[in-house]
């Protein structure tokens, strides 16, 4: 994403979500479509809530429906970034009549809420869900809005070799499960194929506010790493990043896509730190959107 002051480099992974597809979802012949939004407004990934995007959507959808159209109708809890809250208020919203439920975008709340919506004959749609499990996991009534976390992994390493990093550390932590801890790893693989080299891999948790023992770490190399590569959610990447250049790190970064946080340049602090920052996301291109206008001059 190139800023008005800094620079980052943002890969768009093509995920087009088709309204329509949604409500062939719900029930045959319902008046209304019933969505159940299990959503974190609270707690570690309340920056990535879809509430406020939902809620758009389905009053833009509703305007302009016509007369005997179904009308989305939204049903918003917070699931306090909880897998098992989650799957409690999946529960709710399918006795309230959902057809449609969401929760944390993790297996551990997406797998057993699809499990239980099946009976009812309902969908579980997580927009930002990535996780190989939900695929492996064999359900015929979960979609999935993004591509899997291994194309964000190749999309990330051959765009960050070609930029002409020739070595990288890892930044594992087994706290979002595969996404935080198999992505970079994954990377690794790619750019190792390309002819790049792991020359390191940390460990962290989420929550680090003090990213000072791995920065001593990557620091105590052998060999200096060209990019470090970590998945991990806002604030915590700021703060690294923030805390690396503090320390005379002034290689690549790179990412995936929890680091499209707006957050992400205030918590960094000075936008110079992120002229090599690199993080792959999601949109929907070939349709002449805004996203294929922003990626034009590339």
């Amino acid at each position: 994403m190139r800023g008005r002051r800094g620079r980052m480099e943002k890969i768009l992974l093509g995920a087009a979500v088709l309204t329509a597809g949604l409500l062939q979802a719900g029930h045959a012949g319902a008046a209304d479509l019933k969505i159940g939004l299990a959503v974190a407004m609270t707690g570690a990934y309340a920056p990535y809530s879809e509430a406020e995007g939902a809620r758009c959507m389905a009053d833009r959808l509703n305007k302009a429906a016509g007369a005997n159209d179904p009308k989305v109708e939204l049903m918003i809890e917070d699931n306090r970034s909880d897998p098992q809250l989650s799957v409690s208020l999946g529960q709710k919203f399918l006795d309230a009549g959902a057809q449609i439920i969401t929760g944390v975008p993790f297996p551990d709340a997406l797998i057993p809420m699809a499990q239980t919506a099946q009976p009812y004959g309902a969908t579980v749609f997580s927009a930002p869900n990535t996780q190989l499990e939900m695929q492996q996991a064999g359900l015929d009534n979960f979609i999935a809005g993004a591509v899997p976390d291994p194309i964000n992994a190749a999309a990330t390493a051959n765009a960050l070799y070609g930029k002409g990093a020739r070595t990288v550390a890892l930044m594992v932590s087994p706290d979002a499960g595969s996404y935080s801890e198999k992505l970079p790893e994954w990377f690794g693989e790619v750019f190792e194929h390309l002819g790049g080299k792991v020359v390191g891999k940390f460990n962290y948790s989420y929550g680090t506010t003090d990213w000072s023992p791995q920065i001593a770490s990557i620091k105590a190399l052998p060999q200096k790493p060209d990019a470090i590569h970590i998945c991990a959610v806002l604030p915590d990447v700021g703060i690294l990043i923030r805390q690396l250049r503090a320390n005379g790190y002034d290689g690549w970064v790179a990412g995936c896509d929890a680091f499209d946080d707006k957050s992400l340049e205030g918590t960094v602090g000075d936008p110079k730190s992120l002229e090599k920052v690199m993080f792959a996301t999601h949109g929907a291109t070939g349709v002449d959107g805004p996203i294929d206008k922003f990626l034009a001059p590339v």
